[in-house]
């Protein structure tokens, strides 16, 4: 229950990230599989805003730290990502992401193995 939680947390924090950078059009789909969770998540933004898309994208790429993200899951309530820490925090969560940019729209395949 607890690794869902947090899965649905991503997923939310994302949505929120993009709404913060001009989003009116989200697709979604979260699947899971005896070996992992996949996030698929697509939005526009307003270009002027790219600056912090580009910023979401690096953390996206960092990889997994399960040390930050059973550190800061807890603290870490609902924000809007303005702050550096919460893009760092999904980041941490994920094994691996794999995103596109095109046509003013971001596309993130995101995967957070179990175990």
């Amino acid at each position: 229950h607890h690794v869902k939680m947090k899965i649905a947390g991503i997923a939310h924090e994302l949505i929120t990230f993009f709404y913060s950078v001009g989003g009116t059009d989200f697709d979604i789909k979260i699947r899971e599989d005896a070996e992992q969770h996949a996030i698929f998540f697509r939005s526009n933004y307003d270009e002027e805003h790219f600056p912090r898309v580009e910023q979401l994208i690096r953390y996206l790429n960092q990889g997994r730290r399960p040390a930050i993200e059973e550190t800061y899951w807890g603290l870490a309530g609902g924000g809007d990502l303005q702050d550096e820490s919460e893009m760092l925090l999904i980041g941490a969560m994920i094994d691996h992401a794999d995103i596109k940019i095109a046509d003013g729209y971001v596309t993130f395949y995101l995967y957070r193995n179990r175990g």
